[in-house]
């Protein structure tokens, strides 16, 4: 692709597409599902906290606004992406629930923002939701999982 808006537009016309074929359910799009292989987390920062460092990962998962509801994935406080998070839009974040505990413990992550490493753009943390099951994970902080409109951080 030619450029990053090229790329998210490609996957609006897929989607759009399959989502037309009868024998399919739900269309959506996600740059990582379970039970994928693990195979590296990113480093991230805790906006205002220092630098990403290696103490500090997640697993990323560039999705769109139908993908958390298609993989069985429920939110469990504020909201899931959507079709508003776009491009030109101010950047959001869902995050997974034991990523919520880790970094946050007792506090509300709503609202909080994150830095990802080599992207200097914060993203504003706005939904809380259900780990998903990473069976295939030998890395034990796999279930910690960020999750990005891929209109805004296509992959």
């Amino acid at each position: 692709y030619r450029d990053e808006p090229s790329q998210a537009e490609y996957f609006e016309r897929l989607l759009t597409a399959l989502a037309r074929r009868p024998e399919i359910g739900t269309a959506a799009a996600a740059s990582y599902v379970p039970p994928g292989r693990i195979y590296g987390n990113v480093r991230f920062a805790i906006d205002g906290q220092g630098e990403p460092t290696d103490a500090q990962t997640t697993l990323v998962s560039a999705i769109d606004s139908r993908a958390l509801s298609a993989l069985g994935i429920t939110v469990q406080r504020g909201r899931a992406i959507e079709e508003r998070d776009g491009d030109g839009e101010p950047r959001v974040a869902v995050i997974s629930a034991t990523l919520s505990r880790r970094y946050w413990r007792d506090a509300d992550p709503i609202g909080h923002r994150i830095v990802v490493a080599g992207d200097p753009t914060p993203l504003t943390i706005v939904g809380v939701v259900d780990d998903a099951r990473q069976p295939l994970a030998t890395d034990a902080r796999a279930e910690s999982v960020l999750y990005v409109s891929y209109r805004q951080v296509p992959w």
